[in-house]
């Protein structure tokens, strides 16, 4: 799962930290949500990436959450 997270602000470290918090939020659902039981899909690993932009003009910024997952299924019930 590939999630983008772009926000804007009144200025760059606005943006930042509103994307920031957004991104922890869908992080924490997902987690919880699917990250938790071993005997369905549950998350293998994950990467961010923060926007790392240093124009004192920029009010945009686009954080990426990236998430593995693993499915697992009975091999009985094939």
């Amino acid at each position: 799962i590939a999630v983008y997270v772009t926000t804007k602000g009144t200025n760059y470290e606005n943006a930042y930290r509103i994307g920031l918090n957004i991104i922890g939020e869908i992080f924490d659902e997902l987690y919880t949500t699917t990250g938790l039981q071993a005997t369905t899909d549950n998350l293998m690993s994950y990467n961010m990436s923060l926007d790392v932009k240093m124009d004192d003009d920029e009010t945009v910024c686009v954080h990426q959450l990236d998430l593995n997952y693993r499915r697992r299924i009975k091999m009985t019930n094939r």
